[in-house]
């Protein structure tokens, strides 16, 4: 074997080891990029779960919360004024929990994304009205079943209760918000 012999053989030799690194390296990647998928694909799933369990746990509260509201509003008179009010935010409730039942999360989003793209002005009032009426509903379902002493729901102030000082329903709306048990009753109790 002569030195150029011996050049070619290593040429060759060296060419098939950077082909084998190469095929090896490709190999690796595409493992690793096969395994990155995968597990972002069972995140993806994972959350996709998740947030169908939260859909439709919400969709099941939102019926329990307007069965409240009918309840509420048959128990102060389907023809009164606050019944037919209760009676309308029970059937929008209930209308709402079984539209998030029907959909998938994805098309849910779609729908909103869409709204919101056409009416940017009312997408932020609504989400400005659903979060204050979020926040009520928490604070009323918060207040204690039971005062803790007799004066307690005396204690409430005018500006906790959003009763004028001096209004004869002052007393009325502290003691409703002291012995509310569901946020429809605390609802219903503090309509005039």
């Amino acid at each position: 074997m002569n030195h150029k012999d011996i050049r070619t053989s290593a040429a060759k030799a060296a060419e098939a080891v950077r082909e084998t690194g190469r095929d090896a390296y490709a190999a690796a990647r595409d493992g690793v990029v096969d395994a990155a998928s995968q597990v972002g694909s069972a995140l993806r799933d994972e959350a996709e779960s998740r947030a169908e369990a939260g859909k439709n746990l919400a969709a099941e509260q939102g019926q329990r919360f307007a069965n409240d509201l009918r309840a509420e509003a048959g128990r102060r008179g389907n023809k009164t004024f606050q019944g037919q009010v209760l009676d309308t935010m029970a059937n929008g409730v209930a209308d709402l929990s079984e539209g998030l039942r029907g959909h998938s999360i994805a098309s849910i989003l779609q729908q909103a994304e869409s709204f919101a793209r056409r009416n940017p002005g009312a997408f932020v009032a609504d989400a400005a009205l659903a979060g204050f009426a979020v926040a009520r509903f928490a604070r009323a379902s918060s207040q204690p079943d039971h005062p803790a002493s007799p004066g307690e729901a005396a204690q409430t102030s005018p500006q906790d209760s959003g009763v004028i000082v001096g209004s004869p329903q002052k007393n009325n709306t502290a003691k409703a918000a002291a012995t509310s048990h569901t946020g429809a009753s605390s609802l219903a109790e503090t309509m005039p």
